[in-house]
């Protein structure tokens, strides 16, 4: 049941965030690697979807899927999120962020999920602001323990 409530809430974000472009160019995407650390390390391919409603606040919505694990055999099979996600420039070409959501995750140790909390920074590539790279990180809080995710992706607005 969690699971189509996560899948439902993702599939309304990305109809807004659709809906959104069309309008202005607060639409973005991001696909990079990340390293979710839980009893062993899980290496990922992350996608994201978001929109930038006002200068500072916004919603994104997360995929990935597991692709490598470390010896101690522990591999995610997908994770999903969906945040809420405020941001301030600093400098030209910086933004550091917050962002809170909810997430599920499916791997082989079993399901899992609840609380997700994090922040990063972003560099933009260009004075347009139309293409970045992006470091974060973020924590994963459940009843079974808890996990960090570290991110690097390369983004771009739309």
């Amino acid at each position: 049941m969690k699971l189509i409530t996560i899948m439902a809430a993702s599939s309304a974000l990305l109809a807004f965030a659709g809906t959104a472009a069309a309008q202005d160019n607060g639409a973005y995407g991001n696909i990079g690697v990340e390293a979710l650390d839980y009893d062993g390390a899980s290496g990922n391919i992350v996608g994201r979807v978001g929109y930038d409603f006002a200068q500072y606040f916004g919603v994104e919505g997360e995929g990935s899927v597991g692709v490598m694990d470390d010896n101690d055999d522990f591999k995610i099979d997908y994770k999903v999120a969906g945040f809420v996600r405020a941001k301030a420039p600093i400098g030209e070409q910086f933004e550091v962020f917050s962002r809170v959501g909810y997430y599920h995750v499916d791997s082989e140790l079993g399901d899992a999920d609840g609380l997700a909390f994090g922040g990063g920074l972003e560099y933009f590539l260009n004075p347009s602001k139309k293409d970045s790279l992006r470091l974060d990180y973020t924590h994963l809080e459940a009843r079974i323990g808890n996990a960090d995710v570290y991110a690097i992706t390369y983004g771009r607005r739309f």
